[in-house]
């Protein structure tokens, strides 16, 4: 199964959504201001992110995965 980096997705998500702020921790939190839906995704720099992981965290924020 293809697997993403952590850091590329996060850079991807930054672009297109709103970066919500957080308590601190291991995980950031986006908004897309189109749809106004919202997801916390792992930022855990050291590990990849499977394909359908990533997958559901664009479904959750209505994006297409372009990449």
């Amino acid at each position: 199964m293809p697997t993403y980096k952590t850091h590329r997705v996060l850079r991807d998500l930054e672009s297109k959504c709103e970066v919500l702020p957080n308590n601190g921790g291991s995980h950031q939190k986006f908004r897309n201001p189109k749809t106004g839906q919202t997801t916390t995704v792992p930022a855990h720099f050291g590990t990849d992110l499977t394909e359908r992981f990533v997958k559901k965290i664009y479904r959750q924020l209505g994006l297409e995965l372009d990449y």
